[in-house]
């Protein structure tokens, strides 16, 4: 059995980058379409068939947020947006109340 924090089989990590790798998988990018943000809807509200092989892909964009209260942090994860600009909104909305916040593009497969 493979320990949690080794490094993916899958996709490359260097301990000297800023942030943890959020690109597709290899092959992924080459062998699959980019899918709308209609779609990417679609299937959030449908759910998507089994069985199916899955052909597109799509990055989603987390708004995750960090509070202070009583000197103790606390993280939150905010909401996934379709596109950024709908994450910078969401940003622009709640910095005031937050201690920090970051969107965090994250790979899906459709």
């Amino acid at each position: 059995m493979l320990s949690n924090l080794r490094p993916s089989l899958f996709n490359t990590f260097s301990p000297y980058d800023p942030v943890w790798p959020t690109k597709p998988l290899a092959g992924v990018g080459g062998e699959l379409d980019i899918a709308s943000p209609q779609a990417v809807a679609e299937a959030f509200r449908t759910g998507l068939p089994e069985g199916i092989r899955r052909k597109r892909h799509r990055h989603v964009h987390l708004r995750t947020a960090v509070t202070e209260q009583d000197g103790r942090r606390t993280r939150h994860k905010l909401g996934v947006f379709l596109t950024e600009a709908d994450a910078e909104e969401a940003r622009r909305v709640i910095k005031p109340d937050v201690a920090s916040c970051w969107i965090e593009p994250l790979p899906m497969v459709l």
